[in-house]
């Protein structure tokens, strides 16, 4: 126990190891696990953010969608119609509800049967995305159209706002006609399930982790093999060698069996000094 605790010690004043090899193999190591933790984080954003945005268009498409195949029910005053289309494509797996508002913020209709139509307005964050800040904005940017909320069932969702616009078949409709000067005459808000977003986030990040722990281990293995094979190997043979020499032991020539040109000429120049060496010291044995 007294001889662990002065290498306790020390490692806590100066973590970092001494020797060339670890040093290297330790440098190297935090160098791969520093990249592939930032590449592995910025393709996660990245994949995540295709698939919040796929799922963006497909919302935008399906409300669109949706105000299209209700219009000419819309047109012929039949409500019951335009419902029925609603409450068809809310039961389509990945929808969570669909609403119409009245442009002064009335709930018209909604596919849940928890949300009864309403006779006032309502001031609700539907409403915001027209009515930002109290400015009116008849054609709002896609960033405004779009909340994360929590619906009733207290699933989370993404709902996409989409007005639906007073065309001139609209309002020249002889059974309920607006004034032409009436820009939007309601708000459709198509709320879609985020579950299904959410479970391919946890399979990116479960991949995305395994990915890039798989670089870490395999740049760590590939450090600590190439450091001990070409560096540490070398070196220790080469250490060994001149400590040969500085026991005098002259007859001993240093090799060294993996070699580069900077170790070639460094092994050449330690042969050619021990050959000298030797020579001087057969020199001074004659001499004696």
């Amino acid at each position: 126990m007294s001889a662990v605790l002065p290498k306790v010690k020390s490692f806590l004043r100066d973590p970092m190891p001494h020797k060339l090899g670890p040093k290297l193999i330790l440098s190297l190591t935090v160098l791969i696990i520093t990249i592939s933790c930032v590449a592995g984080y910025l393709t996660y954003r990245v994949q995540r953010n295709r698939l919040v945005e796929t799922m963006l268009l497909g919302a935008d498409q399906l409300s669109r969608g949706i105000t299209g195949a209700i219009w000419h029910a819309m047109l012929d005053d039949d409500r019951k119609a335009a419902y029925e289309i609603m409450r068809a494509i809310a039961d389509k797996q990945g929808v969570d509800r669909i609403r119409m508002f009245h442009r002064e913020g009335r709930l018209v209709f909604s596919t849940d049967a928890r949300e009864a139509p309403s006779a006032t307005s309502m001031s609700n964050e539907v409403c915001m995305s027209c009515h930002s800040r109290g400015a009116l904005t008849n054609r709002p940017r896609e960033d405004m159209r779009v909340r994360y909320t929590v619906s009733p069932r207290g699933v989370q969702t993404l709902s996409m706002v989409t007005p639906i616009y007073n065309e001139p078949s609209c309002s020249n409709a002889a059974c309920h006609a607006h004034q032409a000067s009436t820009k939007v005459v309601g708000v459709l808000d198509v709320a879609l399930r985020l579950d299904p977003v959410q479970t391919e986030t946890r399979a990116i990040t479960l991949q995305t982790i395994a990915s890039t722990g798989f670089i870490v281990i395999m740049g760590a293995a590939f450090v600590i093999l190439f450091t001990r094979r070409f560096v540490a190997t070398p070196i220790q043979e080469l250490i060994g060698g001149t400590k040969a020499v500085s026991a005098m032991e002259l007859n001993r020539q240093i090799r060294i069996a993996r070699r580069s040109e900077e170790l070639d000429e460094l092994v050449d120049s330690f042969n050619l000094m021990r050959e000298r060496l030797k020579l001087a010291v057969a020199e001074l044995n004659e001499m004696q």
